[in-house]
């Protein structure tokens, strides 16, 4: 008898069922075509002391990982086009483009505020088979580091993807029963 049999509600969560959001989208914050994405995760650093012929180790940092969305493109919902509007929406000036024009009427580039600004908010939810949320992560602070449209290959019937790429400050977590992640 497997372990998700011994009560009525131990089903264990499956890896595709999920849904990302991204506020900073529009309309369209849902990301249906999104195909995989990377729960965050953190590591911790390692701090040593020597003391006479005894290494001791002590926790340091903790260190959230970038995680990694990857969408399919679809033609009705161009992903491409909803990526590159939140990357001029933080900022990014085309060369030759008219320049951006920040509060104080001078040419503006990327920053941090834009980028939050742009991206907003971003979540990552767990559904059970109902499609009820179980576990929400909420990423604090979130920025775009890398963008990849994709390869084209004639010899491959594959969908074509984007893969991107974020990093942020860190990452909530709330469950179905009520606990954060910074709860604990």
């Amino acid at each position: 008898m497997g372990f998700w049999n011994d009560a009525a509600n131990s089903e264990p969560k499956r890896n595709f069922r999920f849904l990302i959001q991204l506020s900073g989208m529009g309309a369209d914050d849902v990301m249906w075509y999104a195909k995989t994405v990377d729960i965050p995760n953190f590591s911790i650093t390692n701090v040593q002391h020597n003391f006479l012929d005894n290494e001791f180790n002590f926790p340091g940092r903790m260190q959230w990982q970038e995680i990694n969305i990857s969408l399919v493109d679809p033609i009705s919902v161009d992903a491409v086009q909803k990526t590159n509007n939140l990357i001029v929406k933080a900022g990014y000036q085309i060369p030759g483009a008219p320049p951006n024009v920040g509060p104080n009427g001078g040419a503006s580039t990327m920053s941090r505020a834009r980028m939050n600004d742009s991206l907003e908010t971003v979540t990552i939810s767990v559904l059970d088979a109902q499609g009820n949320g179980i576990e929400t992560w909420t990423l604090k602070n979130p920025i775009i580091t890398s963008v990849k449209y994709g390869t084209m290959d004639y010899s491959s019937d594959d969908l074509k993807q984007i893969d991107i790429g974020l990093r942020y400050d860190w990452a909530t977590c709330q469950t179905d029963a009520g606990t954060q992640f910074d709860d604990v």
